[in-house]
């Protein structure tokens, strides 16, 4: 799991989707994926959007209207934005996965005031 950016890029990397580490080119493949996941992200939030909508309209619990479709298509487009977060982590040499459990450790360690 610790090595989970480097494998992402390197599959970008395998798949041609990163032609350089560096320069001008790596910098907009960087770019372009940092795009993509957000793009990803916001469908994700539309899909949420739906959700609360039709409950909304049904008059129902939100949490009581099960729709298979919409949990499943919110799930994939997170996961696709996190492989595009985790491919521009390693294309810039950063252990995302390392780096979010240490930040969560901090977090639970930090003292309320």
């Amino acid at each position: 799991m610790a090595n989970l950016s480097v494998r992402a890029f390197e599959e970008a990397q395998r798949r041609k989707m990163y032609p350089q580490r560096n320069g001008p080119i790596g910098v907009a493949c960087i770019q372009r994926d940092i795009l993509l996941a957000i793009k990803e992200l916001s469908i994700a939030s539309e899909y949420l959007w739906q959700k609360e909508k039709n409950a909304t309209d049904a008059h129902e619990i939100p949490h009581q209207t099960p729709n298979i479709l919409l949990h499943n298509n919110f799930n994939l487009h997170l996961i696709k934005s996190a492989l595009h977060i985790a491919t521009v982590s390693g294309s810039l040499g950063v252990d995302i996965v390392s780096s979010i459990k240490h930040e969560i450790e901090r977090m639970e360690l930090a003292v309320v005031v």
